[in-house]
């Protein structure tokens, strides 16, 4: 008992002696706000682009009434490749996605342009235009769908049949384990 009191008012002590050293320091120095500049997650991303700070974020069109080519089409992402960039462009109908570089026409959707620094691509599809703006990605996950019937096979030792009720196994759909005997050694007997 006497210890565990002693050791109480040790930690209340080093606990008080700590929390006034905090509050002198405080007063004493106020902290820096965190420099932009400093590294961080962002600034040393590799797969961010070497630009992405100096470019301000793209403003975000207002929505306006729906035609076929917004409701139909996403512009899902895009590549530069030998100084071409080239999207992909996915329709919601016929489940499809079709890759586009500027100019190009097919599967009835054509690309205008595009632009990088906004991510927006200019289409025209069934008559009407729209500009697409990229898509942003999903953090819910994928659904994973399980076959409710199929179970999985019941390992069966070769040359046991399976037993049956009738077998007087108590209704299990499993092979019985034949029973191992242990055999001692004997002493050696004496002549």
């Amino acid at each position: 008992m006497k210890y565990q009191l002693q050791s109480l008012l040790l930690f209340l002590t080093l606990f008080l002696l700590s929390a006034t050293k905090l509050a002198a320091g405080e007063e004493a120095s106020q902290p820096e706000p965190q420099s932009t500049a400093s590294p961080t997650l962002l600034s040393r991303n590799p797969f961010l682009p070497a630009d992405h700070r100096s470019t301000a974020a793209p403003a975000r069109p207002t929505p306006t009434a729906v035609n076929a080519a917004e409701r139909d089409l996403e512009l899902r992402a895009f590549y530069e490749f030998s100084g071409i960039y080239y999207v992909s462009i996915f329709n919601r109908q016929n489940q499809q996605s079709t890759w586009l570089s500027p100019g190009d026409n097919k599967n009835g959707i054509q690309l205008r342009s595009f632009s990088r620094d906004n991510r927006t691509a200019s289409v025209q599809f069934a008559g009407s235009s729209a500009q697409l703006r990229l898509k942003d990605p999903s953090e819910t996950p994928m659904p994973v769908m399980r076959d409710p019937v199929a179970e999985p096979p019941t390992p069966q030792i070769p040359g046991q049949a399976i037993p049956t009720p009738a077998d007087g196994n108590g209704g299990e759909n499993r092979p019985s384990v034949p029973r191992r005997r242990v055999i001692l050694p004997q002493a050696p007997a004496e002549s």
